[in-house]
């Protein structure tokens, strides 16, 4: 097994972990009062900077071989994940935190039908 593959396992559980307790927050947050759209910014603009710092110490060269077609595809991406968190944060307010974890959980089923 190489290097590599040993990282990526060993990210699992925490990646499993922040799965897991994503609708627990969300309820939380709302509860506090904010908005969906309140938390679903938060989440982007943490994401958002987190990856930016990576790419910046990382792979700052992949960045600058990066088309106009890639930097649009990259931005388009992004707005649709915005809606996408943004639509799972109003879910999350609708539903209980046992059914939201439900359907997270089926998520590749639903990916591979």
């Amino acid at each position: 097994m190489s290097a590599q593959t040993v990282k990526r396992i060993a990210l699992l559980p925490t990646a499993a972990t922040v799965l897991a307790w994503t609708p627990v927050l969300i309820r939380l947050a709302s509860s506090e009062g904010a908005t969906p759209l309140i938390i679903a910014t938060d989440r982007m603009l943490i994401a958002s900077t987190l990856l930016l710092v990576f790419v910046l110490l990382f792979k700052r060269s992949s960045l600058a071989r990066l088309s106009r077609r890639g930097y649009l595809c990259a931005i388009t991406a992004g707005v649709l994940f915005g809606i996408h968190l943004f639509a799972y944060v109003v879910a999350v307010k609708y539903t209980t935190v046992a059914n939201s974890m439900i359907l997270l959980a089926t998520i590749p089923i639903f990916a591979a039908i």
